[in-house]
């Protein structure tokens, strides 16, 4: 039996909040796993310190765009819930790493942009599917519905 992305999609979509959550934790922690002996290897303690500091800024910024969404979702704009997610997704690894550049370059150096990059484009691609499948596009029978309700 072969599913689609799309049934995938759904399906994830479908987990409870602290599911979908602990499934974004549990992938960034296995980037995380990954890329820290790389990051010890190239720049030593440092390196593992700006590892894990684009670790958790991308967690943190995946979970509050999780919860907005489920907080928006029910409503009837599920565009304005996926951009305000979108929003906050992006917005906290930017601010943090426009802040470490200026403020760290220890940190700069020891290449927290590109950890920051590594965790932003996983967490990108979860946490946008498991926003996509909560949000319910209505179906073709229950937009004739509403359309026949009006009438």
């Amino acid at each position: 039996m072969t599913e689609t992305l799309e049934s995938w999609v759904e399906r994830l979509g479908s987990w409870t909040l602290p599911s979908r959550a602990a499934l974004l934790s549990g992938t960034l922690a296995l980037y995380y796993v990954l890329v820290a002996p790389l990051a010890w290897w190239l720049q030593g303690g440092m390196g593992l310190i700006a590892a894990s500091l684009a670790t958790v800024i991308c967690l943190v910024a995946c979970w509050l765009a999780l919860i907005v969404t489920e907080l928006m979702a029910p409503s009837e704009q599920p565009a304005a819930a996926l951009l305000v997610g979108m929003s906050i997704r992006m917005s906290l690894p930017l601010l943090t790493c426009l802040l470490v550049t200026l403020r760290k370059p220890q940190l700069t150096e020891a290449g927290f942009a590109w950890y920051l990059i590594g965790a932003f484009l996983i967490g990108l691609l979860l946490e946008t599917m498991l926003s996509i499948g909560q949000l319910k596009t209505p179906s073709s029978k229950q937009i004739e519905t509403h359309e026949l309700g009006r009438s």
